[in-house]
């Protein structure tokens, strides 16, 4: 965009240079006569009327090429500032999302080693249950059954 501004006021300038020199030309040669026989400046448009035309409209473009940057610039900048908030909720979500998780493992841990142990009590009250019940043979035959397959070889 700096570049095409940047051409267009070489091209102006240029322009308005030519249009100088070539009014000057043209309106040195209208007079004719000279001071005295009433032509001259009077009948033909001033030189100041005709350069400051384009350099009025040449000054209004450039103002409203400006006015459209800096409102472009603000709102890229909106947008940039809007990215970054949405940036930061996400990682302040993901966050609250990973401490939940976390605090969700550890709770489940707990409960866990609790469960192993109220496990491993009730089995022990079950075995010091059956150890006066049942006759001597219903008593091999259960403790066989707990016998692990593994154990089965080793003894």
């Amino acid at each position: 965009m700096k570049r095409m501004t940047m051409i267009g006021v070489c091209f102006l300038n240029l322009t308005l240079s030519l249009t100088l020199i070539l009014g000057g030309v043209a309106w040195a040669g209208k007079g004719g006569g000279g001071k005295g026989d009433g032509q001259g400046m009077s009948s033909t448009p001033s030189m100041s009327e005709e350069v400051q035309a384009p350099m009025k409209s040449w000054k209004m473009k450039e103002k409203e090429a400006g006015e459209k940057l800096q409102q472009q610039d603000q709102q890229r900048m909106k947008k940039q500032e809007e990215v970054r908030e949405r940036i930061h909720q996400t990682e302040e979500k993901g966050q609250r999302l990973e401490k939940k998780a976390r605090e969700r493992t550890e709770q489940e841990l707990e409960e866990g080693a609790k469960g192993l142990e109220k496990q491993k009590k009730m089995k022990m009250e079950q075995a010091q249950k059956e150890l006066g019940k049942g006759s001597e043979q219903g008593q091999k035959m259960r403790e066989e059954k707990r016998k692990k397959w593994w154990k089965f070889w080793g003894e």
